[in-house]
């Protein structure tokens, strides 16, 4: 595997490259100091992955990032920052596969590499290349959330902006106001319009409404019951990620990615090909959905995230994105949960307060 370091520190490079060796001897390891020397690099030779610094001089990261996903785009691309510029980590979700806190330990950099090369040999299995192609009509992308979610990544998000966005989608309208008035979110409370549903619900709420409401939207040939279940199991699921992943930066991503993670099994249910085709393995469907959001360029670490659901986990597990999304599906759907998994991820004391969150919803629903 060969792989390209860019930084402007020269020091930094070295010092990447050396511990890499060590760990990592079979790696053929390029560097650069710009993003221009990097393009210029990879116009000579090919790499599978490109591991750059955020913050550079004349080309930052970001914009390199960019680059090499529209000329190198079978590239996997990470990014090393030690800022926490939240636009510019929003920025660079959507160019880069893995953005990683610097200084990184060599390890993680090398077990991440890993497994986004797994992940990319798991996309491109020839049973989901299969599947996708029999299902006459995919999914399209939920482009009133993406809209939505560019609103509230605004520092004050106009609510006025959002309530307008909504009207005019009247079909999204009234299934935002159908859950707002379930005993689920409204806790008794009756909503009669669009703007007081979105007063008192708030925008995150919304926001997770409307993507589910938009992911699990109505599909020919698929029983509306299951795709009903399918969204109430994963607004149940946004509700334990949200308690597993409190006070973390990546509380919204884990949410989101809790929403997406069981749409692969719409894909199954549409596949027109004949019932011996399918597979009785979930993390099929894990692996269905995660390729339908790289068809939608969602930020690839929502993709891993739906890839993982399922497992397996490599050793020792992190607390993350994937983690905790796999912990809350996992107890959505009544599995029994791995309490080592538990105990390497630092939630035993959490985990009976998510099982009480989890009874508590389940007897306000269907």
């Amino acid at each position: 595997m060969r792989v390209l370091l860019v930084d402007d520190e020269l020091r930094v490079v070295e010092g990447l490259n050396r511990m890499l060796y060590a760990i990592a001897p079979d790696w053929e390891v390029e560097t650069a100091s710009s993003g221009a020397e990097a393009l210029a690099r990879l116009a000579e030779v090919t790499c599978d992955v490109v591991i750059s610094d955020m913050m550079m001089p004349l080309m930052s990261g970001a914009e390199l990032l960019e680059k090499v996903r529209e000329r190198h785009p079978s590239a996997a691309r990470i990014i090393l920052s030690g800022q926490t510029d939240r636009h510019a980590s929003m920025r660079v979700l959507n160019v880069a596969h893995q953005f990683l806190d610097k200084p990184c330990p060599p390890e993680r950099l090398v077990d991440t590499v890993e497994r986004l090369q797994a992940l990319r040999r798991e996309l491109e299995d020839p049973r989901v290349l299969a599947t996708v192609g029999r299902v006459g009509s995919l999914p399209s992308a939920p482009t009133l959330y993406l809209e939505l979610n560019r609103l509230l990544a605004m520092d004050n998000p106009p609510e006025e902006a959002v309530r307008r966005l909504l009207s005019q989608e009247p079909a999204m309208g009234a299934k935002v106001l159908q859950l707002a008035n379930s005993s689920f979110f409204g806790r008794g409370m009756t909503v009669a319009s669009v703007d007081v549903a979105v007063k008192r619900l708030g925008l995150r709420l919304v926001r997770e409404l409307v993507l589910a409401a938009e992911v699990f939207r109505p599909v020919p040939g698929v029983d509306l019951h299951f795709v009903d279940a399918l969204q109430m199991r994963a607004l149940r699921a946004v509700r334990l990620v949200r308690s597993i992943m409190r006070n973390s930066k990546d509380v919204e991503l884990a949410a989101t990615a809790a929403i997406l993670a069981d749409v692969g099994q719409l894909l199954e249910r549409m596949d027109s090909g004949p019932p011996a085709s399918r597979s009785e393995d979930p993390r099929f469907h894990a692996s269905l959905g995660a390729y339908l959001l790289s068809l939608w360029s969602l930020p690839p670490v929502l993709v891993e995230a739906v890839a993982r659901h399922h497992g397996p986990w490599p050793e020792p597990p992190t607390l993350g994105v994937s983690s905790a999304v796999y912990l809350a599906h996992s107890m959505v759907a009544g599995e029994v949960v791995d309490q080592a998994f538990v105990d390497a991820l630092g939630l035993k004391e959490r985990l009976p307060e998510c099982r009480h969150l989890l009874e508590e919803h389940q007897k306000e629903t269907p």
